[in-house]
Order: structure tokens, then C-alpha cells, then sequence
């Protein structure tokens, strides 16, 4: 199945001459920090070369940082361009990509063709990477190289496949995504609310840490990271104070685990992993446990 298939399938007609679909991959932190932050849109209409000029419409997807899929952000009318300046976009923006003189902004207008696919239509883009923005349509002749093979279509909410215990470690929105999404996450969910452990949080705001740990009937991993996706602390102190002077602070907090235990473990088996782990880190002396 490729692109074609699936707007039939759907009864979609795109009654434009000249479509690109183009594939996005961010490579620089400041960037990604901007998509997490919601500017998809905004960086796409920045470019340096006038990619876009001949273009009615683009479909664009965008190369994911975790899972390195190529997926689907929508379908955008193409209504104008002009020279980019500061004031096109946001200021968090601009600093980013900043005006040169070279610079292009183009006005995109997001279709509602395929909406309900945005964030979940993965395709294989195929060879010569580089080649990012490849014509789709070009004066109403479809073109072979641009109609990709769709090779799967994730769950609503779906953020990543369970990697392992010790193989990631999420911003904020990330574990809530994952949380707040559990019938696309199933495998996530099966995995750590069926264990106990010792995990870290990091405020990347100072670099300083959190070490806590989950036991307890209904406490997995899981159960208690829901409850900090649901209070925003969790019920530990240390951080509820962080969060009544910096209310948005939480949106720093890194999470990822340090050490899984069974399930059958003891209440002071994990408590006593914790301590070692705060003694290795020092978490009390220099960051944020108390205790």
C-alpha cells in the first residue's frame, strides 16, 4: 500500500498541480526542544532555499527522534512566500532560526485530508535520505518516487514501543504521553506494573536529582509514575516545593530507571536499593531527597 492507496481509501481527492512531500529530520537539540514545545508548523514554514516556491501543496512527515520513523504531519496548502523576518514567528522561534537576508517564510494553511492519520502513518521514505523534499505531483503528473509505501499505521496516542527497563529516560511529556495513552502503550504498561524498583528523576533545570522507588500492591513502576503524571509530584516533598515557587517546573523533570526488582520483593528489600542508590548518587548532599 503507498501513499495513493490510502487518499483513496479514504475518497480524497488532492486537486492541486504541483505537491511535494517532503521529510523532515531535526538534528539539532534546540530544534528538537522547538518540535517537543509544539512548532512543528513553524519551523517547516522557515527555510533557507525556496524549496516550496513552485509547490500548491506539501505532505509532510517528519523523522522521529526516538523511534527514527518516518512519519505523517498533515497536508498543507502552500498560499504564499516572502523573505523571513523576526517577526514571522514566534521569539522562541526566531532565536532559533534567526533572519539572514536569505531566508524564506511560507504562509501554510494545514488541510483536514487524512487528519485522523497525523502522527500515525508511518512510510518508507526509500534511498537518497538527502533528497528530503521530493515532488509528489508536478503539473498534475504523479510522480513514481514520490508515492511511498506505507509500511504501518501506529494506535491513537501512540508515542514508542516498550525499548527495555533500562533503555530510555523521558521528559515530562513524553512519560505522559505514555501514561495518559495506555491502550496504545500496552506493552509499556504490562512491563512496569508488574515489577518494583528504584527510579531516578533529573531536573534539568539544575541537573539535580530525585531518587525514589516503587513497591506496594498497585505500586508498580507504572502506578506510581501515574501518580506524578496525575499530581505533577507525585506526594514527595522536596518537589512539592519546587512546584510552589515554580509551578511549571515539572515540565524539566527527566525520569528513567535505575533498578528493577521482582514484584515479590519486600517493602524494605526496595527501600534498602533506594538508600544505596542515594549513597552512590548523592542525592541528599547535593540534590533533592531529604531523606
Amino acid at each position: 500500500m503507498n501513499i495513493g492507496n490510502i487518499l483513496k481509501a479514504f475518497d480524497i481527492s488532492l486537486n492541486y498541480k504541483n505537491i511535494k512531500i517532503v521529510r523532515h529530520k531535526l538534528r539539532k537539540d534546540n530544534e528538537l526542544e522547538l518540535i517537543r514545545n509544539g512548532f512543528f508548523e513553524q519551523y517547516q514554514s522557515i527555510q533557507s532555499n525556496p524549496v516550496f516556491n513552485k509547490c500548491d501543496a506539501i505532505i509532510s512527515f517528519l523523522v522521529d527522534e526516538h523511534s527514527k520513523k518516518t512519519i505523517f504531519k498533515g497536508i498543507f496548502k502552500v498560499i504564499n512566500e516572502k523573505e523571513y523576518e523576526k517577526g514571522d514567528v514566534r521569539k522562541e522561534c526566531s532565536d532559533v532560526w534567526k533572519p539572514d537576508g536569505k531566508r524564506r517564510f511560507y504562509t501554510l494553511e494545514k488541510t483536514r485530508d487524512l487528519e485522523e492519520l497525523c502522527d500515525r502513518l508511518v512510510i518508507e521514505w526509500g534511498g537518497g535520505e538527502r533528497a528530503w523534499d521530493q515532488w509528489y505531483i508536478y503539473k498534475g503528473e504523479k510522480k513514481e518516487n514520490g508515492d511511498k509505501e506505507i509500511v504501518e499505521i501506529l494506535p491513537k496516542g501512540f508515542f514508542m514501543r516498550f525499548p527495555g527497563f533500562l533503555d530510555f529516560s523521558f521528559l515530562w511529556y513524553e512519560l505522559e504521553n505514555i501514561i495518559k495513552n495506555e491502550e496504545a502503550h500496552q506493552d509499556w504498561y504490562h512491563a512496569l506494573s508488574r515489577v518494583y524498583g528504584v527510579y531516578l528523576i533529573t531536573d534539568e533545570e539544575d541537573g539535580k536529582h530525585y531518587i525514589g522507588c516503587a513497591y506496594g500492591e498497585n505500586k508498580g513502576i507504572w502506578g506510581r509514575w501515574k501518580d506524578y503524571i496525575e499530581t505533577k509530584h507525585g506526594g514527595d516533598k522536596e518537589l512539592i516545593e519546587i512546584l510552589k515557587t515554580d509551578p511549571d517546573r515539572y515540565k524539566s523533570f527527566r525520569f528513567s530507571i535505575l533498578e528493577i526488582l521482582p514484584n515479590s520483593s519486600t517493602k524494605d528489600e526496595v527501600i534498602h536499593q533506594e538508600k544505596i542508590a542515594k549513597e552512590k548518587l548523592g542525592s541528599r548532599s547535593f540534590g533533592l531527597n531529604l531523606n
